[in-house]
């Protein structure tokens, strides 16, 4: 990947890489620091939440008690884990931390929520699925720092797609 020149940055011409604490993030565009994350394109991860009926119904019942708030992924992925950590407390009959870790795998592995499938990693972390690739682009006329989708990464083949 070759890097765009947009503004005199002379100690950088290479992309810098980040991750969703910062991907979409409005105070990234703006001002000055715009044009430096376009002229360093920021690819930045997001994970890319299922839009299955769970998530739209979700979503709507979340747009109607919040009204311009929004869910986003990190809203969502806390819905999924309040709701396995509900479902292994039950299935472990238990407030017990060790039996409710211990029946998590399966639990997770069963579950199908806003998300997507839950399953777990033998360390414990989520399963990836698919990721976002944003990246901070000069756009129109005059030009003006924006987010744009420049690809998505896929698990299940290890291949992204842009």
């Amino acid at each position: 990947m070759q890097a765009r020149q947009y503004t005199t940055f002379p100690w950088s011409t290479l992309p810098w890489f980040s991750t969703d604490g910062i991907a979409l993030d409005p105070a990234i565009t703006s001002g000055s620091s715009g044009l430096i994350a376009a002229q360093v394109e920021l690819p930045s991860t997001n994970y890319a939440s299922s839009n299955n009926t769970k998530t739209l119904a979700l979503y709507t019942k979340f747009d109607t008690a919040y009204p311009g708030e929004g869910c986003d992924t990190y809203c969502t992925g806390a819905y999924d884990d309040v709701w396995l950590a509900a479902l292994a407390t039950l299935q472990a009959g238990s407030y017990d931390g060790a039996k409710i870790q211990a029946i998590m795998p399966t639990v997770a592995s069963n579950y199908y929520g806003v998300t997507g499938w839950t399953g777990l990693l033998p360390s414990g972390d989520r399963a990836p699925a698919k990721y976002q690739i944003w990246e901070v682009v000069l756009q129109g006329s005059p030009p003006v720092p924006t987010w744009v989708l420049a690809g998505t990464w896929d698990s299940a083949t290890d291949a992204i797609t842009s």
